[in-house]
């Protein structure tokens, strides 16, 4: 076995996350998430409410929940350009901007998560009998051992929280406020939530909602057909393999002039369901990047 020589590079920029380009681009296609988030409450000055919001939605769909994981992206250039972020916002700012304007926050984040399935036409699909179910249940979330707002003891027996869910179509989308599925609440690292205030616990959970919409839908798109990297056939993808497969692929983000390009490997195995999910959600590029 030979020996690698290890290097670290002055000038290039690589990311391992570079299937934040798809959460960005189904965010601002598909909602007025940035519009709507910025009006709840006017600002003169300081970082946006959409900045806030966007950074740590974008969280979410990398699967941390915890308001400390974006300190590592403060110097991620990628992560901000992704997104169109003015500035990455610090855990402190992101914590006390959460806690002041949770209750409006929430509103607009319900209301995002599912009109971003609407407009992005996510497909729903009915029972053999031509009814759509909606599955609705009483989900706990162990938050033992803490002095959270709100935390009372569930029936699985521990202290916490329990939301009822509510998911919708074989695809289950979620589709109201209190809901959340048991699988997607792993996947997503929401079981223990990072706030001690109730309104702010509940604004994280449509938070964690709205990210899950985002990923089922890019699974839906990227990881199901002939172009997907996962072999064995399925009607839909855990959130957890859509993380797995789409949001942490590697690539090289480079910045020629105003243009940026992302550069995968080429033995990049997920590229053509990269590819299939980007130009779905902004349209086929005039000249496919080679290179």
């Amino acid at each position: 076995m030979k020996r690698f020589l290890l290097e670290k590079s002055d000038k290039e920029f690589y990311t391992s996350h570079s299937g934040l380009a798809l959460v960005g681009a189904c965010i601002n296609r598909f909602t007025d998430f940035r519009k709507r988030i910025n009006d709840v409450s006017p600002r003169s000055g300081g970082i946006s409410h959409a900045d806030i919001a966007r950074g740590y939605l974008r969280l979410l769909c990398m699967g941390k929940s915890d308001y400390e994981a974006i300190t590592d992206r403060r110097e991620d250039r990628y992560f901000q350009t992704s997104l169109g972020l003015s500035v990455v916002p610090s855990a402190e700012t992101l914590r006390q901007r959460f806690d002041a304007e949770a209750d409006r926050f929430r509103i607009v984040t319900n209301y995002c998560a599912v009109d971003f399935v609407k407009r992005a036409q996510g497909l729903v699909t009915p029972l053999e009998n031509g009814y759509v179910p909606l599955d609705i249940d009483v989900v706990p979330f162990d938050n033992s051992d803490t002095k959270k707002e709100g935390v009372s003891r569930t029936y699985h027996g521990t202290d916490g929280y329990a939301p009822i869910a509510a998911y919708l179509g074989l695809e289950q989308f979620h589709s109201e406020f209190r809901r959340y599925r048991p699988v997607g609440k792993t996947d997503l690292d929401i079981e223990r939530f990072p706030s001690g205030k109730f309104a702010t616990n509940a604004l994280v959970l449509s938070m964690a909602a709205f990210a899950y919409n985002i990923l089922r839908f890019i699974g839906q798109l990227g990881l199901l057909g002939d172009r997907t990297p996962v072999r064995h056939a399925a009607k839909r993808r855990r959130i957890k393999t859509v993380i797995q497969e789409l949001i942490y692929l590697a690539a090289r983000m480079i910045e020629k002039g105003r243009r940026l390009r992302l550069q995968f490997s080429r033995h990049c195995p997920a590229f053509a369901a990269f590819v299939k999910v980007y130009e779905r959600v902004m349209g086929p590029a005039a000249v496919p990047a080679t290179g």
